[in-house]
């Protein structure tokens, strides 16, 4: 899998959600990937996000079975782009916008806007560079998941 596939998975959720109304930010892991993030309204209970979580995962994977997954085990996911709808447990963790990672280079979790992925995305972002911090990330406003929409994903 390429650094433009992984882009290109991004902008697909990134759509999926929007086309229903729900406009999220991005953020660098300074792991392998990119982290989507969605501002909610603390309205449904942490099962019920994470049903959620898998659902929209699920529903763009299967835009392009070959090229995606949603399974966790690594010897299922071989040359696929993992879709890790894990991380909206309770409990569950991720690195926080602006964290540094334990790596050579002392990599950041850089909060991005979208127009900037493709490059910053594929360069990484380390500590010495200077900081920035979008607009979208400044005041974001948080979204409330319908009913119908969790209907509509067999959620509930």
């Amino acid at each position: 899998m390429t650094c433009d596939e992984v882009l290109g998975a991004a902008f697909l959720l990134r759509d999926f959600l929007a086309e229903r109304s729900l406009k999220t930010v991005v953020k660098t892991s300074e792991g392998k990937g990119l982290h989507i993030v969605l501002h909610l309204k603390r309205k449904h209970p942490w099962e019920t996000m994470k049903v959620f979580g898998k659902a929209v995962a699920g529903e763009v994977a299967r835009f392009n079975p070959l090229k995606f997954t949603i399974m966790s085990s690594k010897s299922r996911r071989t040359g696929k782009i993992y879709i890790d709808w894990m991380r909206n447990g309770r409990g569950a963790t991720c690195i926080a916008p602006w964290g540094v990672r334990a790596r050579p280079g002392a990599t950041v979790s850089m909060p991005l806007n979208w127009a900037q992925i493709p490059e910053l995305a594929k360069s990484g972002y380390t500590i010495h560079m200077p900081p920035e911090n979008p607009e979208e990330w400044v005041d974001p406003k948080p979204h409330s998941i319908t009913a119908k929409l969790l209907r509509d994903l067999g959620v509930e």
